[in-house]
């Protein structure tokens, strides 16, 4: 049995690995950048650590919502939140099936989970992150942390 954190961006279902999860933040607030940069809609401080928020929904290229809470990950040794509207919880599935040949162009798509009532698209956030969006949260990183 493989496990799954449920989360929603808008009406749409998807979910993640439950391994690539750290945490769920519920921040009042999110720090907005001075600098705009693709997909980073800004920055929370948790326990003292400074955290990326990627805006999942414009990743995904899909409409988003209220925005409330975000799923903790940590890619390439560093911790990155992904904002989303809603987190369901944990699901367990023993079959993830392949992503259709016609969606397959999302590199972050990584299979298809199939209930009776319902498709949830499979997603990796590592992957869903892009090389360009990492460099630039750890340098800033790097530059706060000086």
């Amino acid at each position: 049995m493989k496990y799954f954190l449920e989360f929603a961006i808008d009406d749409k279902k998807f979910a993640v690995p439950i391994d690539e999860i750290i945490e769920i933040a519920r921040p009042k607030a999110i720090q907005q950048q001075s600098e705009k940069k693709k997909n980073i809609i800004g920055s929370i401080n948790l326990r003292h650590d400074n955290i990326f928020i990627i805006d999942l929904a414009s990743v995904l290229k899909v409409k988003g919502g209220k925005r409330y809470e975000i799923m903790i990950a940590d890619i390439g040794g560093q911790r990155i939140g992904f904002c989303v509207d809603r987190v369901f919880g944990i699901i367990e599935h023993d079959k993830v099936k392949p992503v259709p040949e016609m969606i397959r162009s999302h590199r972050s798509l990584t299979g298809m989970i199939m209930t009776k009532d319902t498709i949830i698209p499979v997603l990796s956030l590592e992957k869903a992150i892009t090389k360009a969006n990492l460099s630039t949260i750890k340098n800033n990183a790097r530059s706060k942390n000086k």
